[in-house]
């Protein structure tokens, strides 16, 4: 196993570590330092502290986390403050054409995302996936962590893409996850720069439906851009209930997709959270049969019962009711996640007056 690790120093705190552990083999020092920049870039501007990198960073990577840093500052101002950051050596570089590596959960959006670009012609030449451990599953989880990356290579299996396993303590930084997810995603990729130009990071999220302030978004993503590698943002020009429709014509998806985070295990769909009736749904809506992905089927008592917990999820509900209303549909399911949707808007109010009349049209 492969290991790299830079120590975080911030006045008044103890230090961390932070670590990167290869399960397939060395992690190249040719990839340079970047991923230890941009990990806890969010940790770093919430200390407010001129920030020093004793490594190597390239310095369109140095640019491109300064208009960042602008970014979460007027997003969040109460939060974090643009710092300074200078580096021992700052590497002058340009960026040469080679293959794409995307991260790869075995979820609906990075899945749409290789089944798509795996396709010929395709817009980049895509080689590889990371299955990174540490993220939605616990690093001293060992045997889940196995277990969901078997499922994932079955459901690749045929595409011709080489996987590669990486495990980081990179949850153990204090700093908000849903702010630091696109950057953890960013410096996983960046660790293997050195074999590849381009880092892919599935889109949450429609261009119709951004959610922000946000971890991971196209208005962003390419900021984590170094000078070794383009990170780009992919498949944002389709809702989730679209590129549900688009992995109908991957059977392997349907049989081994794996979204649930809730669960009592990891690498597998319980079919009770909400992330898990919820994409029930959005597969159901768009056509789909009998679905082997979930370890239980939700029914309709679990449907109406369905609750969210934010403005973001009320949306995804209130999506699926207009995908419906559009192809005019009359699924026995409906009514209760009419019910389920109205009663979530009382719950979780929308914080804007179109949204608030979008709902009431979707549950009439």
């Amino acid at each position: 196993m492969g290991r790299r690790s830079a120590t975080i120093s911030i006045p008044g705190r103890d230090p961390q570590v932070l670590t990167y552990e290869s399960y397939d083999g060395p992690l190249a020092v040719d990839a340079g330092d970047d991923a230890f920049l941009m990990a806890p870039l969010l940790l770093l501007m919430e200390a407010g502290y001129a920030v020093h990198v004793d490594g190597q960073i390239t310095s369109r990577l140095l640019i491109n986390l300064h208009e960042l840093q602008t970014a979460w500052a007027r997003w969040r101002p109460t939060k974090y403050k643009v710092v300074q950051i200078t580096a021992r050596d700052i590497l002058d570089t340009t960026l040469t054409a080679g293959p794409a590596i995307s991260a790869f959960s075995g979820g609906v959006d990075a899945s749409y995302t290789v089944f798509n670009l795996t396709k010929k012609p395709s817009l980049v030449d895509l080689q590889t996936v990371i299955f990174v451990h540490g993220f939605d599953i616990p690093i001293d989880r060992e045997d889940e962590y196995k277990s969901a990356r078997d499922r994932g290579e079955s459901m690749l299996s045929g595409l011709g893409l080489k996987s590669v396993g990486l495990k980081t303590n990179f949850r153990a930084l204090d700093q908000s996850w849903e702010d630091s997810f696109g950057l953890a995603v960013s410096s996983c990729l960046t660790l293997f720069q050195d074999k590849h130009s381009i880092g892919l990071i599935g889109s949450g999220k429609a261009y119709d439906d951004l959610n922000l302030p946000w971890g991971s978004t196209p208005a962003t993503d390419h900021l984590n851009s170094t000078g070794l590698m383009d990170i780009r943002h992919y498949g944002a020009g389709a809702s989730r209930t679209e590129k549900m429709e688009n992995l109908l014509n991957w059977p392997a998806a349907m049989k081994y997709l794996r979204v649930c985070w809730q669960g009592e295990r990891g690498d597998s769909n319980c079919g009770r959270c909400e992330k898990c009736i919820r994409t029930f749904l959005n597969f159901k809506v768009a056509g789909a049969g009998e679905l082997e992905c979930f370890e239980q089927t939700p029914d309709r008592k679990s449907i109406r019962g369905l609750r969210v917990a934010s403005r973001s999820q009320l949306k995804e509900l209130v999506s699926i009711l207009d995908y419906a209303k559009g192809r005019d549909l009359s699924e026995p399911w409906l009514p209760d996640l009419r019910i389920a949707t109205a009663i979530n808007s009382i719950r979780v109010p929308a914080r804007k007056n179109k949204t608030l009349r979008r709902i009431f049209q979707a549950i009439k």
